[in-house]
């Protein structure tokens, strides 16, 4: 029957070097400590940048929605809106045969 070993502060280390004591141990746990400390601090670091940024992105959003050359266009489908009661003509895509190709619809719009 196996017997159990039980790890004690007279083990070997990783290299083989021979026993480790109980500073050495301290030392090492403090250092993985640390570590430990420094990849959370990083991860929170990264996560706030994160969030700063998608609140830039979001208050930029809102700009460009509330600005004034929206407030333009809004205006001006309210007003076409009003002129044309029952709506805009439906697009069908027979009417418009080069309607795929990207190339032909950017001459037509410059």
């Amino acid at each position: 029957m196996a017997t159990k070993q039980t790890p004690s502060a007279n083990t070997t280390d990783a290299q083989g070097q021979g026993p480790r004591d109980e500073h050495q141990l301290a030392e090492q746990l403090a250092q993985l400590d640390e570590l430990h400390l420094q990849a959370t601090q990083a991860t929170y670091i990264a996560f706030k940048q994160a969030v700063d940024d998608t609140n830039k992105e979001i208050t930029s959003f809102r700009e460009a929605v509330v600005g004034p050359t929206s407030k333009d266009i809004f205006k001006a489908a309210s007003a076409s809106q009003t002129a044309k009661p029952k709506g805009i003509k439906q697009w069908r895509a027979r009417d418009d045969p080069d309607w795929a190709n990207p190339t032909l619809k950017r001459r037509r719009l410059s």
